[in-house]
C-alpha cells in the first residue's frame, strides 16, 4: 500500500453573464467588457490514478477537494442545469495555490456506440458477461471525459468545441481509437455517431467428454473422443466442429470460442445406421450452454454422454434361415431388459447400458415345425 500527502485543491467556477447577447457575441466582446457571475451547484469531477472525486460548488462559484500530492487529475465540471461545462489538468503539489477560475462553455451532445468486431453487431447486454464499457473522450489538451454505454451499447457525452478522440481503456476489448474528431457547438447539430470496434480475443474452453454413469463425474465415466458441434445460439458467435482428432487425450479437447453463447451437440445416431459409434452420443440430459463474453469459462465443461454400448448382431435358426422375431437382452442378475429389434435379415442393432447380459429368444416353432430356443450369455 502506498501513502500519499493529502492537500486541499481549491478553485472557482464562474458562467458567462450573457444577457442580451448570445454566447458567440458574448465571447467576441473585450475582456473589459465580459460579464461572470458565480456557478453554484456544479459538479466537479476529479479522476485519474484509478481513483475518482467528486464535490459540488458552493453558492459563490467556489470548490474544494483533498488529493494525493504528486498525482495528476482530470478536472471535469458539468452544470446539472444547463449544457455548460468546463475541463481542465490539474498537477497535485504541497501547499498549491487555488486554481485559475474555470469558465463554463456550451457543449453539444455527441452519440456513439460500440461494437464486436467489424460486422455491425452492437457490443450490450446480450453479450454473456456483459458490463457498461467505459468510454474515454480526449480533448486537444488532453483532458479526459469519462462515461457509459447503456444497455444497448450506446453511449453519449456533451462535450465542449474542438477535436476530440475517443477510445477504450480497458485493453480487453482490443478496441480501435477515433481521432480528430471535431465538436462544433456553433452548427447546433450533433455531431455524425462514433463507432468504437472491439476485437476482444477468443476463449479457449476445455470440454470433458465421458459416459456417464450416473454421477456426472468425469473420472468415474469412460473417457471418449466423439465429434462435437459447439452451435451458436445467440445472433454472435461462430460454430466450431471438433473430431477424435482435437482431442489431447481420451475424454479431453479443447476449443477456442469467440464471443457468443453456444450448445453442445453430438452427432447422435441410432445403433442400426453404419456410421453410429461404439458408444451413445446420446447428451445424458440438457447440458448448460456455454457463455463466452470477453473471458470463458475457467473450469473444464462436462459432457456426459449416455452410458450406452452397441450391440449388434445377427440370428439364424439352427436351419439357416433368418429368425426375423425379436428377441430380448435380459440383464444377468433378472433385474431387467432391453428389446432388440430384429429386421428381415435376421440382424440387430441396439445401444444397452454397461452391464452383463444373457440374450433370450423366448421357444418358437421355426419353418420347419422344430422348436427352438435360445440363452447365450454375452
Amino acid at each position: 500500500m502506498t501513502y500519499s500527502t493529502s492537500v486541499w485543491v481549491n478553485g472557482s467556477i464562474d458562467a458567462p453573464n450573457s444577457a442580451g447577447f448570445t454566447y458567440e457575441e458574448w465571447l467576441a466582446l473585450p475582456d473589459e467588457q465580459k460579464l461572470y457571475e458565480n456557478a453554484s451547484s456544479v459538479p466537479v469531477r476529479f479522476h485519474g490514478n484509478n481513483l475518482e472525486f467528486v464535490t459540488v460548488t458552493d453558492q459563490f462559484g467556489e470548490f474544494s477537494q483533498r488529493l494525493p500530492a504528486g498525482m495528476t487529475f482530470n478536472i471535469n465540471a458539468a452544470s446539472s442545469v444547463s449544457a455548460y461545462s468546463a475541463g481542465g489538468l490539474v498537477t497535485v503539489v504541497e501547499e498549491m495555490a487555488p486554481l485559475d477560475a474555470m469558465i463554463l462553455a456550451p457543449t453539444i451532445d455527441v452519440i456513439g456506440s460500440v461494437y464486436l468486431f467489424e460486422n455491425g453487431t452492437a457490443w450490450n447486454q446480450d453479450i454473456p458477461q456483459y458490463e457498461p464499457v467505459e468510454i474515454h473522450a480526449t480533448s486537444e489538451d488532453g483532458v479526459v471525459w469519462k462515461t457509459l454505454t447503456d444497455g444497448s451499447g450506446v453511449f453519449q457525452t456533451q462535450l465542449l468545441n474542438g477535436t476530440w478522440s475517443f477510445a477504450i481503456p480497458d485493453i480487453a476489448y482490443n478496441a480501435n481509437t477515433v481521432s480528430d474528431y471535431p465538436v462544433i457547438v456553433a452548427d447546433g447539430m450533433n455531431p455524425l455517431p462514433v463507432e468504437l470496434i472491439t476485437n476482444p480475443s477468443n476463449s479457449t474452453v476445455t470440454l470433458n467428454v465421458f459416459t456417464d454413469l450416473g454421477d456426472s463425474v468425469f473420472e468415474n465415466g469412460t473417457a471418449i473422443r466423439p465429434d462435437i458441434q459447439l452451435i451458436p445460439v445467440s445472433q454472435i458467435g461462430v460454430q466450431v466442429n471438433l473430431t477424435s482428432a482435437d482431442y489431447t487425450e481420451d475424454g479431453i479437447v479443447e476449443a477456442v470460442l469467440s464471443p457468443g453463447i453456444y450448445a453442445i451437440q453430438t452427432n447422435d445416431l441410432d445403433a442400426a445406421d453404419p456410421n453410429a459409434s461404439d458408444a451413445s452420443l446420446e447428451l445424458n440430459g440438457v447440458l448448460d450452454v456455454i457463455a463466452i463474453g470477453l473471458s470463458g469459462p475457467e473450469e473444464a465443461i462436462l459432457v456426459p454422454i449416455v452410458d450406452e454400448w452397441r450391440v449388434t448382431g445377427a440370428i439364424t435358426w439352427m436351419n439357416g434361415s433368418a429368425m426375423v422375431e425379436n428377441i430380448l437382452l435380459a440383464s444377468a442378475d433378472g433385474t431387467g431388459y432391453v428389446p432388440l429389434n430384429v429386421d428381415v435379415n435376421g440382424t440387430f442393432a441396439e445401444y444397452v447400458p454397461t452391464g452383463d447380459y444373457v440374450i433370450v429368444a423366448a421357444p418358437m416353432l421355426n419353418g420347419d415345425g422344430v422348436m427352438e430356443s435360445l440363452r447365450m450369455p454375452i
